[in-house]
């Protein structure tokens, strides 16, 4: 399994996520939680970074942009 975290985690449904992180196993979703739940595995360290989950991969943009 695999995890990766950063500042904001914004789920397609709920609110977003402070300090949150995506579980993907097999290529898919298997969670959606705070980093100190899942486990901050590979953090996006960039300033003000979000992870928004997608349909086949966990991109990461900027706020603001």
């Amino acid at each position: 399994m695999r995890i990766v975290s950063a500042d904001w985690v914004v789920p397609v449904e709920g609110p977003p996520i402070r300090d949150g992180a995506v579980a993907i196993d097999d290529g898919r979703i298997a969670a959606v939680g705070e980093s100190s739940e899942l486990g901050e595995g590979e953090r996006y360290e960039d300033s003000n970074t979000r992870c928004t989950p997608g349909s086949e991969t966990v991109s990461r943009s900027a706020l603001g942009s």
